[in-house]
Protein backbone atom coordinates (compact mmCIF):
# COMPACT_ATOMS: atom_id res chain seq x y z
CA UNK A 1 0.00 0.00 0.00
CA UNK A 2 1.23 3.30 -1.00
CA UNK A 3 2.03 6.20 1.98
CA UNK A 4 -0.56 9.10 1.69
CA UNK A 5 1.15 11.06 4.81
CA UNK A 6 0.22 13.81 2.84
CA UNK A 7 -3.66 13.56 3.10
CA UNK A 8 -4.64 15.46 5.89
CA UNK A 9 -2.17 19.10 4.61
CA UNK A 10 -5.20 19.78 2.07
CA UNK A 11 -8.58 20.53 2.63
CA UNK A 12 -8.90 18.77 6.29
CA UNK A 13 -12.48 18.12 6.13
CA UNK A 14 -12.37 16.23 2.99
CA UNK A 15 -9.40 14.17 4.52
CA UNK A 16 -11.11 13.42 7.26
CA UNK A 17 -14.24 12.35 5.93
CA UNK A 18 -12.67 9.87 3.23
CA UNK A 19 -10.40 8.42 5.97
CA UNK A 20 -13.54 8.37 8.70
CA UNK A 21 -14.77 6.55 5.65
CA UNK A 22 -12.05 4.07 5.19
CA UNK A 23 -11.84 3.79 9.05
CA UNK A 24 -15.34 1.98 9.50
CA UNK A 25 -14.59 -1.73 8.37
CA UNK A 26 -11.50 -1.44 11.12
CA UNK A 27 -13.86 0.04 13.45
CA UNK A 28 -16.39 -2.32 13.57
CA UNK A 29 -13.77 -5.96 14.14
CA UNK A 30 -12.40 -3.84 17.17
CA UNK A 31 -15.98 -2.76 18.05
CA UNK A 32 -17.56 -6.32 18.22
CA UNK A 33 -13.99 -7.78 19.98
CA UNK A 34 -13.87 -4.79 22.37
CA UNK A 35 -17.75 -5.75 22.75
CA UNK A 36 -17.50 -9.04 23.78
CA UNK A 37 -14.39 -8.25 26.30
CA UNK A 38 -16.74 -5.20 28.47
CA UNK A 39 -19.36 -8.45 28.38
CA UNK A 40 -16.86 -10.75 29.88
CA UNK A 41 -15.82 -7.90 32.38
CA UNK A 42 -19.60 -7.08 33.43
CA UNK A 43 -20.00 -10.77 33.67
CA UNK A 44 -17.10 -10.78 36.06
CA UNK A 45 -17.87 -7.95 38.24
CA UNK A 46 -21.88 -9.35 38.70
CA UNK A 47 -20.26 -12.44 39.21
CA UNK A 48 -17.36 -11.68 42.14
CA UNK A 49 -18.97 -8.66 43.37
CA UNK A 50 -23.04 -9.64 43.51
CA UNK A 51 -22.57 -13.34 43.49
CA UNK A 52 -24.50 -13.43 40.07
CA UNK A 53 -23.74 -17.05 38.92
CA UNK A 54 -25.68 -18.78 35.05
CA UNK A 55 -28.28 -19.82 37.29
CA UNK A 56 -29.01 -16.69 38.32
CA UNK A 57 -29.07 -15.17 35.00
CA UNK A 58 -31.30 -18.12 33.78
CA UNK A 59 -33.79 -17.53 36.89
CA UNK A 60 -33.69 -13.82 35.92
CA UNK A 61 -34.41 -14.55 31.99
CA UNK A 62 -37.17 -16.87 32.63
CA UNK A 63 -38.40 -15.59 36.13
CA UNK A 64 -41.29 -12.95 37.08
CA UNK A 65 -40.46 -9.46 36.91
CA UNK A 66 -41.36 -8.70 40.25
CA UNK A 67 -39.90 -11.58 41.49
CA UNK A 68 -36.70 -10.92 39.73
CA UNK A 69 -37.05 -7.44 41.47
CA UNK A 70 -36.90 -9.12 44.91
CA UNK A 71 -33.80 -11.18 44.29
CA UNK A 72 -32.11 -8.07 42.87
CA UNK A 73 -32.62 -6.17 45.45
CA UNK A 74 -31.42 -9.11 47.89
CA UNK A 75 -28.27 -9.36 46.30
CA UNK A 76 -27.63 -5.48 46.21
CA UNK A 77 -28.12 -5.73 50.25
CA UNK A 78 -25.99 -8.45 50.63
CA UNK A 79 -23.55 -6.54 48.52
CA UNK A 80 -24.26 -3.09 50.88
CA UNK A 81 -23.56 -4.85 53.96
CA UNK A 82 -19.16 -5.54 52.86
CA UNK A 83 -18.79 -2.04 52.02
CA UNK A 84 -15.16 -2.81 51.38
CA UNK A 85 -15.78 -4.83 48.87
CA UNK A 86 -17.61 -3.02 46.99
CA UNK A 87 -15.83 0.49 46.70
CA UNK A 88 -12.91 -2.41 45.76
CA UNK A 89 -15.01 -3.69 42.89
CA UNK A 90 -16.55 -0.45 41.45
CA UNK A 91 -12.53 0.43 41.77
CA UNK A 92 -11.36 -2.48 40.29
CA UNK A 93 -14.51 -1.79 37.33
CA UNK A 94 -13.66 1.52 36.74
CA UNK A 95 -10.03 0.82 36.25
CA UNK A 96 -10.64 -1.77 33.74
CA UNK A 97 -12.88 0.24 31.85
CA UNK A 98 -11.21 3.11 31.64
CA UNK A 99 -7.95 1.04 30.16
CA UNK A 100 -10.35 -1.31 27.80
CA UNK A 101 -11.74 2.48 26.17
CA UNK A 102 -7.44 4.05 26.61
CA UNK A 103 -7.20 0.30 24.43
CA UNK A 104 -9.62 1.38 22.04
CA UNK A 105 -8.64 4.26 21.07
CA UNK A 106 -4.62 2.88 20.86
CA UNK A 107 -6.14 0.44 18.37
CA UNK A 108 -7.84 2.47 16.60
CA UNK A 109 -4.96 4.81 16.23
CA UNK A 110 -2.86 2.21 15.57
CA UNK A 111 -5.06 1.21 12.64
CA UNK A 112 -5.82 3.93 11.26
CA UNK A 113 -1.88 5.49 11.20
CA UNK A 114 -0.91 2.02 9.40
CA UNK A 115 -3.76 2.89 6.92
CA UNK A 116 -1.82 6.35 6.49
CA UNK A 117 1.58 5.11 6.02
CA UNK A 118 0.25 2.12 3.72
CA UNK A 119 1.50 -0.57 6.47
CA UNK A 120 -2.32 -2.25 5.89
CA UNK A 121 -5.35 -2.26 8.53
CA UNK A 122 -5.19 -5.76 10.20
CA UNK A 123 -6.26 -6.17 13.73
CA UNK A 124 -3.45 -8.73 14.59
CA UNK A 125 -0.38 -5.43 13.24
CA UNK A 126 -2.26 -2.95 15.02
CA UNK A 127 -2.53 -5.11 18.33
CA UNK A 128 1.34 -5.79 18.10
CA UNK A 129 2.18 -2.15 18.05
CA UNK A 130 -0.08 -1.25 20.74
CA UNK A 131 2.15 -0.74 24.00
CA UNK A 132 1.18 -0.61 27.42
CA UNK A 133 3.18 2.53 27.88
CA UNK A 134 0.56 3.95 25.58
CA UNK A 135 -2.70 2.86 27.50
CA UNK A 136 -0.56 3.81 30.77
CA UNK A 137 -0.40 7.76 29.14
CA UNK A 138 -3.37 7.56 27.38
CA UNK A 139 -5.10 6.87 31.16
CA UNK A 140 -2.84 9.16 32.17
CA UNK A 141 -3.28 12.19 29.72
CA UNK A 142 -7.32 11.56 30.13
CA UNK A 143 -6.70 11.93 34.35
CA UNK A 144 -4.07 15.18 33.85
CA UNK A 145 -6.99 16.89 31.90
CA UNK A 146 -9.80 16.20 33.62
CA UNK A 147 -7.82 17.32 36.74
CA UNK A 148 -7.36 21.02 34.89
CA UNK A 149 -10.99 20.71 33.40
CA UNK A 150 -11.91 20.84 37.44
CA UNK A 151 -9.37 23.32 38.59
CA UNK A 152 -10.60 25.83 35.69
CA UNK A 153 -13.96 25.05 36.03
CA UNK A 154 -13.56 25.79 39.81
CA UNK A 155 -12.02 28.78 39.58
CA UNK A 156 -14.44 29.99 36.58
CA UNK A 157 -17.40 29.66 39.32
CA UNK A 158 -15.51 31.36 41.79
CA UNK A 159 -14.82 34.26 39.54
CA UNK A 160 -18.79 34.42 38.27
CA UNK A 161 -19.86 34.26 42.18
CA UNK A 162 -17.74 37.66 42.82
CA UNK A 163 -18.21 38.99 39.71
CA UNK A 164 -20.87 38.56 37.72
CA UNK A 165 -23.16 35.61 36.84
CA UNK A 166 -22.79 36.86 33.22
CA UNK A 167 -19.49 36.60 33.42
CA UNK A 168 -20.01 32.54 32.35
CA UNK A 169 -21.32 33.69 29.04
CA UNK A 170 -17.56 34.71 28.36
CA UNK A 171 -15.89 32.16 30.51
CA UNK A 172 -17.25 29.04 29.42
CA UNK A 173 -16.39 29.11 25.64
CA UNK A 174 -12.94 30.24 26.36
CA UNK A 175 -13.07 27.13 29.09
CA UNK A 176 -14.06 24.62 26.00
CA UNK A 177 -11.17 26.67 23.74
CA UNK A 178 -8.78 25.53 26.02
CA UNK A 179 -9.34 22.47 26.56
CA UNK A 180 -9.50 21.46 22.75
CA UNK A 181 -5.83 22.45 22.93
CA UNK A 182 -5.05 19.15 24.47
CA UNK A 183 -6.72 17.44 21.90
CA UNK A 184 -3.55 16.13 20.15
CA UNK A 185 -2.35 14.29 23.11
CA UNK A 186 -3.72 11.13 22.29
CA UNK A 187 -2.62 10.77 18.72
CA UNK A 188 0.60 12.12 19.54
CA UNK A 189 1.28 9.10 22.51
CA UNK A 190 0.06 6.83 19.78
CA UNK A 191 1.22 7.69 16.65
CA UNK A 192 3.99 10.03 17.67
CA UNK A 193 5.80 7.78 20.05
CA UNK A 194 6.12 10.79 22.17
CA UNK A 195 5.87 10.69 26.43
CA UNK A 196 3.15 12.38 28.29
CA UNK A 197 5.46 15.37 28.74
CA UNK A 198 6.37 15.85 24.73
CA UNK A 199 2.49 15.01 23.59
CA UNK A 200 1.06 17.52 26.48
CA UNK A 201 3.88 20.55 24.82
CA UNK A 202 2.96 19.17 21.03
CA UNK A 203 -0.44 19.48 21.47
CA UNK A 204 -0.17 22.88 23.31
CA UNK A 205 2.12 24.08 20.60
CA UNK A 206 0.42 22.85 17.34
CA UNK A 207 -3.23 23.41 18.51
CA UNK A 208 -3.35 27.01 18.70
CA UNK A 209 -6.60 29.18 20.57
CA UNK A 210 -7.05 29.47 16.41
CA UNK A 211 -7.17 26.02 15.48
CA UNK A 212 -9.26 25.21 18.57
CA UNK A 213 -11.78 27.41 17.66
CA UNK A 214 -12.17 25.80 14.14
CA UNK A 215 -12.10 22.44 15.91
CA UNK A 216 -15.12 23.55 17.82
CA UNK A 217 -17.16 25.17 14.91
CA UNK A 218 -16.63 21.73 13.40
CA UNK A 219 -17.95 20.04 16.64
CA UNK A 220 -20.73 22.27 16.76
CA UNK A 221 -22.37 21.43 12.98
CA UNK A 222 -21.46 17.74 13.43
CA UNK A 223 -23.90 18.44 17.09
CA UNK A 224 -25.97 19.82 14.93
CA UNK A 225 -26.51 17.72 12.08
CA UNK A 226 -26.40 14.61 14.56
CA UNK A 227 -29.37 15.88 16.68
CA UNK A 228 -31.52 16.20 13.54
CA UNK A 229 -30.75 13.19 12.07
CA UNK A 230 -31.28 11.05 15.74
CA UNK A 231 -34.77 13.01 15.88
CA UNK A 232 -35.66 12.05 12.08
CA UNK A 233 -34.88 8.48 13.12
CA UNK A 234 -36.87 8.67 16.83
CA UNK A 235 -40.15 10.15 14.89
CA UNK A 236 -39.70 7.38 12.22
CA UNK A 237 -39.41 4.65 14.51
CA UNK A 238 -42.52 6.02 16.32
CA UNK A 239 -44.82 5.41 13.44
CA UNK A 240 -43.11 2.04 12.35
CA UNK A 241 -43.78 0.36 15.96
CA UNK A 242 -42.35 -2.37 16.86
CA UNK A 243 -40.41 -2.34 13.48
CA UNK A 244 -39.10 1.23 14.37
CA UNK A 245 -37.09 0.10 17.84
CA UNK A 246 -35.16 -2.39 15.65
CA UNK A 247 -34.50 0.48 12.92
CA UNK A 248 -33.27 2.53 16.02
CA UNK A 249 -31.22 -0.35 17.35
CA UNK A 250 -29.54 -0.22 13.76
CA UNK A 251 -29.22 3.46 14.10
CA UNK A 252 -27.96 4.09 17.09
CA UNK A 253 -25.25 0.88 15.98
CA UNK A 254 -24.51 2.62 13.19
CA UNK A 255 -23.86 6.20 14.70
CA UNK A 256 -21.61 4.86 17.44
CA UNK A 257 -19.39 2.99 14.72
CA UNK A 258 -19.24 6.06 12.68
CA UNK A 259 -18.74 8.45 15.21
CA UNK A 260 -15.56 6.21 15.97
CA UNK A 261 -14.46 5.94 12.96
CA UNK A 262 -14.47 9.78 12.25
CA UNK A 263 -13.41 10.88 15.38
CA UNK A 264 -10.44 8.16 14.91
CA UNK A 265 -9.99 9.82 11.33
CA UNK A 266 -10.52 13.47 13.54
CA UNK A 267 -7.56 12.20 15.84
CA UNK A 268 -4.86 10.90 12.96
CA UNK A 269 -5.49 14.61 11.29
CA UNK A 270 -4.30 16.45 14.28
CA UNK A 271 -1.56 14.65 14.19
CA UNK A 272 -0.40 14.22 10.63
CA UNK A 273 -1.58 17.47 9.90
CA UNK A 274 1.27 19.66 11.83
CA UNK A 275 3.93 16.68 11.75
CA UNK A 276 7.00 16.86 9.38
CA UNK A 277 7.54 13.14 7.84
CA UNK A 278 9.23 11.07 5.34
CA UNK A 279 9.10 12.97 1.88
CA UNK A 280 7.37 15.76 2.87
CA UNK A 281 8.91 18.74 1.00
CA UNK A 282 6.25 21.41 2.70
CA UNK A 283 9.13 22.12 5.51
CA UNK A 284 8.23 23.79 8.67
CA UNK A 285 5.18 25.77 7.02
CA UNK A 286 3.29 22.25 7.07
CA UNK A 287 3.04 23.23 11.34
CA UNK A 288 1.52 26.61 10.60
CA UNK A 289 -1.19 24.98 8.11
CA UNK A 290 -4.36 25.63 8.60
Amino acid sequence: MESNTQMFKGDAVKAVWSHGINMIKPTIVVSIVMFIISMLIMLLLFSTMLGWDFEFLSQLMSGNPIDNQALIKEKMGNLTQNPIKMVLGFTAFFILIIGLQSTVYALVLKMSGNIVEGNGSTLGLAWSQVKGKHIVNIILSVMAVGLIYFVSAAIMAILASLISFFLLIILIPLLILFLLRFSAIVPAIVLGEMSLSEAFSYSWNVITFRRAAYILLGLFVVGIISIIASLVVSLLAGLLGTLGMVVSLLFNLFTNILSLALGTSFMTALYYRYTLHEGDDSGIEAIGTE
